[in-house]
């Protein structure tokens, strides 16, 4: 008899196991992908193969999973380049989130659930990074990231109920883009 069974409850087997939280993480990251929502970690541990016990070795609980798993998700977003122009930073920026918001349709949710800042800082401090040489005051640079943040997750929300391609979605969010870079560019444009 072969022994292909379930490691014991609790632990993963230490001996040559290759259960890792990044290799839990990537597993969830494709699930999610997939099938379009979060998934259990029943399902999660079946599609490893490890009893679901053993997740909970690396993540104290599910929502301990969802909170590293946005965070590594949004960590992959774009990095901005110190050499290129705000306006092209800020739509790589910008394109690359909604890409991600696109093909891992949950994402939203989970990013909205979350107790802690760990993805949206990320996010904050690209966008930071990126209107750095504009010179803008602390509450402009606020102002802006929420406006931005809020069209992006709105807009999210709205090609959600359609069947449009991310091509499609992209086009549709640039003007909005063009009015969030002016605000940027020309800081005596109101925000009001």
């Amino acid at each position: 008899m072969t022994s292909s069974r379930i490691p014991p409850c609790g632990r993963p087997a230490h001996r040559g196991s290759k259960l890792t939280a990044e290799n839990i993480l990537s597993e969830a990251g494709k699930l999610l992908q997939e099938q379009g929502k979060v998934p259990s970690i029943r399902a999660l541990a079946a599609q490893l193969q490890v009893d679901p016990m053993a997740i909970y070795y690396y993540f104290r609980n599910k929502q301990a999973l969802l909170e590293a798993l946005a965070t590594a998700l949004v960590d992959d977003i774009n990095q901005p380049s110190a050499q290129a122009p705000v306006q092209q930073e800020l739509q790589r920026l910008a394109e690359s989130y909604l890409h991600l918001l696109y093909i891992y349709s949950d994402l939203l949710d989970i990013l909205l659930s979350l107790n802690s800042d760990g993805p949206s800082g990320c996010f904050r401090q690209r966008y930071l990074r990126i209107i750095a040489p504009c010179g803008l005051n602390e509450s402009r640079q606020t102002a802006i990231l929420h406006l931005l943040a809020d069209a992006l997750h709105g807009h999210t929300v709205a090609i959600r109920r359609t069947d449009y391609t991310f091509e499609q979605s992209r086009a549709l969010f640039q003007p909005v883009l063009a009015l969030i870079t002016e605000l940027i560019e020309r800081p005596g444009a109101s925000l009001s």
